[in-house]
């Protein structure tokens, strides 16, 4: 969590304190804006969000199209730099309920592609935007997982979940992961309640009662596989 410190002069009334305060709160990436009321001065210390990492599930094309939508146009009323990061039929459809102004401003990526290897996803796509941005708030959408991810590919994908968490865990950072509730296997929906601190559906968060150490649970899903019985 990143602060920033403030300092008005001359200035002492709460009036002037809440008018500078609203005009700060909107500023991309603030969380959280205190004034403090002193002599003849105010203090304002700005605070800058840590990473938000949301499992997000959906069920059908209307739903995942209006969850992603309403996640990226905030981003950009926030001024905030937008990634969208999605398989196919995902990409086509967000790309195409843009709007020619939206499209020139959200960046968006074949994730079939760029996370073909989901071990790389962490470096080439996911810190790589943000060090891109430095000293911004950004907004990714990130979807490694989906129907057409084996068995085998899936313990990297749900280790390379987990790991978002430590990897961009100071940064200020947005991230956004669509899961397929119809379509998933059952324990992947679970896992995803472990890797992500913030589960959305149908325009609600809150905050998973599963979620688990990231360190000890992407080593979990790091071991070898068992071997199968002859």
């Amino acid at each position: 969590m990143a602060t920033t410190v403030l300092n008005v002069p001359d200035i002492s009334c709460e009036h002037c304190e809440r008018a500078i305060t609203n005009a700060l709160t909107p500023i991309a990436g603030v969380r959280t804006v205190k004034g403090l009321l002193g002599l003849a001065t105010l203090l304002f210390i700005l605070i800058f969000g840590i990473l938000e990492h949301d499992a997000f599930f959906y069920t059908d094309a209307p739903s995942y199209r209006s969850g992603c939508l309403d996640f990226v146009r905030e981003g950009l009323e926030q001024d905030e730099p937008v990634l969208v990061a999605v398989p196919q039929p995902g990409l086509g459809l967000l790309r195409s309920a843009l709007t020619s102004a939206e499209a020139a401003r959200v960046r968006t990526a074949d994730m079939a592609q760029a996370g073909r290897n989901p071990g790389r996803i962490i470096g080439t796509v996911l810190t790589a935007f943000v060090r891109e941005h430095a000293g911004r708030r950004v907004r990714v959408i990130g979807e490694p997982i989906w129907a057409a991810r084996s068995a085998d590919e899936y313990p990297a994908c749900a280790e390379h979940e987990a790991l978002i968490n430590v990897a961009l865990a100071e940064s200020p950072a947005y991230v956004f992961c669509p899961y397929d509730a119809r379509r998933l296997d059952r324990e992947w929906l679970t896992d995803a309640t472990r890797t992500h601190p913030t589960l959305a559906a149908d325009g609600e968060r809150w905050e998973s009662p599963a979620y688990t150490d990231p360190v000890a649970l992407a080593a979990w899903f790091d071991q070898p596989p068992s071997p199968v019985a002859s």
